[in-house]
C-alpha cells in the first residue's frame, strides 16, 4: 500500500462496495483527492441501471438525462443494477476512457468484474457493523427513498421489511467477500475508519500521500441513526429480521447484538 499513490497512475483506481456501507462518503473524499492530484472526474453507479444514462459526446462520457424520481418500496428488487446488457453496453462506452474516470462500483457479473480487476486496482469500502448495515439498507428499501437531504429516520413500528431485499444485500455481500478473497493485498477502508479519521489521514494510511486540499470537500449528510435499536424499532416485523440474519452467514462474520 505503500506504492498505491504510484500505482493507480498506471492502473486506475476502482472502488467497490455494497449498499449503505458508508460508502457515499468515502467516495466524496476519494473523489477529491483524484481530481485534485490526477484531474479525474468521478463516474460513481456507473454501471447500475436506476442511474443517468450516459453517452460520448466530444471524447468524454455524460450523463445523457438526470435519473428518473426514485419509485415506491420495491425499487430495489424492481430496478436492481447490473442488468448484463445494461453493464456489456457500459463496459464498451468506458473501455476507450480507462483511467480518465474514477468508478465506484458494487459486485457486478463476474465478466464484466473480472475486466475491472484486470485493468483497475481495487479498493474495497465496507462496513465493520453488518447489522447495522442490513437495518440502514431495509428502512431504504421500505420507504422507497435512496436519499433525503434530511435524512431517513422513520418511526416505530411504521416499516415492514421483505425477505426478498433482505436476500439482494446478502447476495451482494457474499459477492463482495468472495472479491475481497480473490483481492487479498488490496486497500480496504471500513466506514468506521472514516468517522475516526480526518480525510487526509484516512488516504495517507492507505499511501495516498500526494498533496491536496481537504477543506473543499462537502459531504453527503447522514442518512440513518447512529442507535441500531432505534433503527430496528421502525419495523414491525423486527423479530422477524433478527432470524434471517442470524441464519445467515452475515451472522458469521458480525455477530448480531442481542
Amino acid at each position: 500500500m505503500k506504492d498505491l499513490a504510484e500505482e493507480i497512475r498506471r492502473r486506475p483506481l476502482l472502488q467497490i462496495t455494497t449498499w449503505r456501507s458508508g460508502s457515499t462518503p468515502i467516495h466524496q473524499i476519494l473523489s477529491s483527492y483524484l481530481k485534485q492530484t490526477q484531474g479525474l472526474n468521478s463516474l460513481s453507479y456507473f454501471f447500475d441501471i436506476w442511474e443517468n444514462s450516459y453517452e460520448e459526446k466530444n471524447g468524454k462520457i455524460i450523463r445523457k438525462k438526470k435519473a428518473a424520481p426514485e419509485p415506491g418500496p420495491f425499487f430495489y428488487s424492481t430496478l436492481k443494477r447490473g442488468e448484463p446488457s445494461t453493464v456489456k453496453a457500459r463496459v464498451k462506452l468506458y473501455k476507450p476512457h480507462v483511467g480518465e474516470y474514477f468508478l465506484l462500483t458494487q459486485p457486478l457479473e463476474p465478466k464484466a468484474i473480472n475486466w475491472l480487476l484486470q485493468t483497475h486496482t481495487p479498493l474495497f469500502t465496507e462496513r465493520e457493523d453488518l447489522p447495522g448495515q442490513m437495518i440502514s439498507f431495509l428502512i431504504s428499501c421500505a420507504e422507497g427513498s435512496w436519499y433525503r437531504p434530511d435524512g431517513l429516520f422513520p418511526k416505530e413500528q411504521t416499516l415492514v421489511a421483505r425477505s426478498e431485499w433482505f436476500i439482494e444485500l446478502e447476495t451482494d455481500l457474499l459477492w463482495y467477500f468472495c472479491l475481497r478473497k480473490i483481492c487479498v493485498n488490496s486497500p480496504v477502508i471500513t466506514y468506521e475508519q472514516f468517522l475516526k479519521k480526518k480525510p487526509k489521514k484516512l488516504l495517507a494510511d492507505i499511501g495516498l500521500t500526494e498533496k491536496w486540499d481537504a477543506a473543499s470537500i462537502k459531504l453527503s449528510s447522514r442518512q440513518n441513526s447512529t442507535d441500531f435499536q432505534k433503527k430496528l424499532a421502525a419495523f414491525k416485523n423486527a423479530d422477524e429480521i433478527k432470524s434471517w440474519y442470524k441464519k445467515s452467514f452475515l451472522n458469521s462474520h458480525c455477530e448480531w447484538p442481542d
